[in-house]
């Protein structure tokens, strides 16, 4: 029951984190989004990496945080390849929407990611 709470906290975890914060961005920034939700302005797209990065590395946390001691990083990897398959989805629908330079980073950053975050909970759960 709790590998399963871990997953369903991941799977929260990251679209909460990373929708609200984008709409935080679009109003922000609205001027350099198009009509149809285009983005092209570099910096922008570099600081949404960025967030991204950080909302992976975040969900990996969080999902090792709920996860058992044993199956934190095996969890926050699960979550970040079922986020990937999201990504993947996401990212395809709205190919037209941002350049080639944005979308594979933004995904290929994903899995990383979570790991990352679930490798750091792990091993700060273990020393403290």
């Amino acid at each position: 029951m709790k590998s399963f709470l871990a997953i369903l906290a991941g799977l929260i975890a990251w679209p909460a984190l990373f929708l609200t914060s984008y709409q935080g961005l679009m109003a922000v920034f609205a001027e350099h989004f198009e009509e149809d939700g285009g983005l092209f302005w570099a910096p922008l797209l570099i600081g949404l990496l960025a967030l991204s990065v950080v909302v992976s590395y975040a969900t990996g946390w969080i999902t090792a945080a709920v996860a058992p001691a044993a199956s934190r990083v095996k969890l926050a990897t699960i979550v970040g390849l079922i986020n990937l398959a999201f990504g993947i989805f996401a990212q395809s629908s709205g190919w037209e929407l941002a350049p080639v330079w944005y979308h594979l980073p933004f995904l290929a950053l994903l899995l990383p990611a979570h790991w990352l975050g679930g490798v750091a909970k792990a091993k700060g759960s273990a020393s403290g």
